[in-house]
């Protein structure tokens, strides 16, 4: 009896870490892009910003310390739906990267699968006035 208490303790313990998250930051996920671009792209953001943890343009919505989230979330949610064109020839984004509350930045990658491969033409950092 006491073992099955124990187990439903942790796994409510697990639960609880797994629904909050980091701040209530959401995932980053294909959003039917051609996955072979999407993943160059999340690459060369990661190796451009290697100290932040990547995270969806949505968490902008539910990060406490925000003072401009919900209005930052619908500008990149409204721009990343006018600048997609072509998801199999393209990946357009807008990546929330986070080190800390008060150390972050908002990127904007763009790239295009092109006959001679891969490139990423745009990642830039969007962050200002983001406070």
């Amino acid at each position: 009896m006491k073992n099955h208490l124990k187990l439903l303790l942790l796994a409510g313990i697990a639960g609880f870490f797994v629904a909050c998250g980091d701040n209530g930051l959401v995932a980053l996920k294909n959003n039917g892009y051609n996955s072979e671009l999407y993943d160059y792209g999340i690459k060369q953001v990661q190796e451009k910003y290697p100290d932040y943890k990547l995270y969806s343009y949505e968490s902008l919505k539910s990060v406490p310390f925000l003072k401009l989230g919900e209005k930052a979330f619908v500008k990149s949610r409204d721009f990343v739906a006018e600048m997609t064109k072509d998801k199999t020839k393209q990946y357009v984004d807008i990546i929330f990267a986070y080190k800390s509350d008060t150390d972050y930045k908002l990127i904007y990658v763009e790239c295009l699968n092109a006959k001679n491969g891969n490139s990423c033409p745009y990642i830039v950092d969007k962050t200002q006035g983001l406070y």
